[in-house]
Order: C-alpha cells, then structure tokens, then sequence
C-alpha cells in the first residue's frame, strides 16, 4: 500500500502514486511506474468523484490494496466528509460512504487505510468526547458493498486528541 499525501515525482519501481491537480484537489492521476522505467511511468487513468466539488479536498488521503482505491474528500459537505471506493483497475466508482453520525467539521476522510475486506477512515475533529477527540470508522465488503462495522473512541478520548488523525489497517490489525 502506497499511502501519498505530497506529489511525488519518482517513485519506486511497481508502485502506485497520485498527482494533485491544479484545483483543489477535484481529481488526481494514478501512475504505475515500470521497472525498466522508474523515472517516467505511465498514466493509467485518471479519477475523480461523479459529484466532487472542487473545495471537496477529494484526494487528501489515498490507499491502495487488491484493486481496491479508497479515497478520502474531508471537506466534503461543510466538512463532514466522505471517502470513496474505486476499483484500481478501470476507475470505476464501487460506493462512497459517509459517517453514519455526520456533523459538520468531523472531516471524515482526513486519513483512509485499506486491506483486503476491511478498511477504515479517520474522522480526527468529531467531538463527541469532547472537541476535536476524533473517532475511526471501520467498514467491511460484503457481496460487494462497504458497509460501516464499527466507530472506534479511546475509552480516555478528550479534547484536542484527533485520534482518527492517522490511520492503518494490515488483514485484522487496525492502528489509530
């Protein structure tokens, strides 16, 4: 899993990277940089969400595993957020989900992991234990569609944690 925040202009052989466009963040390129030529790579496609905005943040957090693109849009929806499935093959949408307790500011998509069945998106300002104490959301493929499983809090969550801030997922292991 590549998980890119910055542009980046090299990147190692047989990895995936992300070029922030030149509005807001609306759409993003997905390269696959060759072996044989790891100083140019070629375009696959190009992504975008079918009802982006281009003060959406669409792209602010990327992962990648099993064909499977999670993206995340923060400021989505006066920044209660978003974060989309994509297929990495064709770029095809899969679902776009939000936080089953949305309010506006929880940026939900600051950060999203994905591995397999299972990924999981940061929401680092939701304030239910207090402002900005942040929570995750879990979500798991099943027959096809991402389906929300769990939020996580820290039993100790206070203001200013934004736990959900930086998130990582690896088969049943989840770290926030």
């Amino acid at each position: 899993m590549l998980h890119a925040t910055t542009w980046k202009k090299r990147q190692p052989p047989g990895k995936i990277a992300r070029i922030r466009s030149s509005v807001h963040c609306a759409l993003f390129a997905v390269l696959l940089v060759t072996p044989s030529r790891a100083d140019m790579g070629d375009l696959l496609l190009t992504l975008g969400p079918e009802d982006g905005q281009s003060d959406d943040n669409f792209s602010n957090a990327i992962a990648v595993d099993a064909g499977i693109v999670v993206i995340g849009a923060d400021w989505k929806n006066d920044d209660t957020g978003a974060a989309y499935f994509m297929d990495a093959t064709t770029g095809h949408p899969l679902s776009t989900v939000t936080a089953a307790d949305p309010e506006p500011g929880d940026h939900f998509g600051y950060d999203v992991a994905v591995s397999g069945n299972a990924a999981i998106v940061g929401a680092p300002f939701k304030s239910d234990a207090g402002l900005e104490s942040g929570a995750a959301y879990v979500f798991v493929r099943n027959a096809g569609q991402w389906t929300e499983q769990a939020i996580l809090r820290p039993s100790n969550a206070a203001s200013g944690d934004w736990f959900g801030g930086d998130v990582d997922i690896s088969g049943d292991t989840i770290v926030v």
